[in-house]
């Protein structure tokens, strides 16, 4: 996955500089990615911002797994690769509506080795979803009212594209 990619049109001159901007250290802050392109003749500058939101729900899934072992100074064990890539799938697989209600903030690891997405909404109700390396797991409240809970679907090759409809009709509830 390349990080930024500015769009020059042809009326651009072939002396221009490309420049990407990614300041990690703010990005949970800004949640921002800009690429900078910059005309040294003219000092022109170009800002774009080519960041949506699914890139920075990924970028977040990303970072997070990058912590190492005992990452919370309790023991928690660093995701895996299986974990990052089936939270990538399942990012890749969640209907977009219910995508551009997922906070980038509300994404984090668990103490199990698994990466956690929290849909908060109004009124107390709570979908969060729980990736681990072969299966996922779920459950949504409503008005701090456990209403469902689902445990251990599959998502192997096999079954991940019978776990996905079931997760989007349930997320579905609340969006």
């Amino acid at each position: 996955m390349g990080l930024i990619t500015a769009i020059l049109t042809s009326s651009l001159d072939s002396n221009v500089e490309k420049y990407n901007l990614v300041n990690e250290s703010n990005y949970k802050n800004q949640h921002l990615i800009e690429s900078i392109v910059s005309d040294p003749k003219d000092g022109f500058l170009l800002y774009e911002n080519t960041s949506s939101l699914e890139d920075k729900i990924k970028k977040e899934i990303e970072s997070i797994s990058k912590y190492q072992n005992n990452w919370d100074g309790f023991g928690a064990p660093q995701i895996s690769a299986e974990v990052f890539n089936n939270s990538l799938n399942i990012i890749d697989s969640i209907s977009p509506n219910s995508l551009n209600n997922l906070n980038p903030e509300n994404i984090y690891p668990s103490k199990y080795g698994t990466i956690i997405l929290d849909w908060i909404f109004e009124n107390d109700n709570i979908f969060s979803i729980e990736i681990g390396k072969n299966s996922v797991g779920y459950f949504y409240e409503k008005g701090n009212t456990d209403s469902k809970q689902v445990e251990n679907l599959s998502i192997d090759e096999v079954n991940f594209y019978n776990t996905i409809p079931k997760i989007n009709s349930d997320l579905s509830v609340f969006i």
